[in-house]
């Protein structure tokens, strides 16, 4: 049996902490927007009645939010974009991060991983190395919705 502790398997394996972290940080900005529309904006009366959990219906939230709430329009074109760069690399991270390793040669820093697609289950093979993964973390780091979030709160302070 393989232990999988050459370099660059420990490169792979520690790539796919890095993405985790990454996408832990924009995750944290969205969920600091939301609790400041929802507590200072009455985002439970405006906006929707429970706060979201979901990337999706986080990002449902935070667009109906910058799209309705006037003390929002500053931020409203610069959010879409945000988001619509969330969307573009969510489905890569969750392949990664929910994803399983069908076939990994012991030293390669690879390995063919797949998820199973609701609703039925389908397989969705695809093969992940160090390079991609650690693409998609710098990629997630480059959306900086955690500056984001605090330029909203500095601005909506200063109201």
């Amino acid at each position: 049996m393989s232990n999988f502790i050459a370099p660059k398997d420990e490169a792979f394996f520690a790539a796919i902490g890095k993405l985790a972290v990454s996408w832990a940080h924009l995750e944290l900005g969205l969920d600091w927007l939301i609790r400041i529309i929802h507590q200072e904006l009455d985002g439970s009366e405006h906006v929707e009645a429970d706060i979201p959990l979901s990337l999706q219906r986080k990002l449902r939230y935070l667009r109906k939010a910058f799209r309705t709430l006037p003390q929002l329009a500053t931020f409203k074109d610069r959010f879409l974009k945000i988001a619509d760069e969330i969307s573009a690399a969510s489905d890569e991270r969750h392949d990664i991060i929910h994803g399983f390793v069908i076939h990994q040669i012991e030293g390669s820093g690879e390995a063919v991983m797949a998820r199973l697609l609701p609703p039925e289950q389908k397989l969705k093979p695809f093969l992940a190395t160090t390079e991609t993964i650690l693409k998609a973390a710098v990629r997630a780091n480059k959306i900086y919705v955690l500056q984001f979030a605090e330029g909203v709160a500095a601005s909506l302070a200063a109201i």
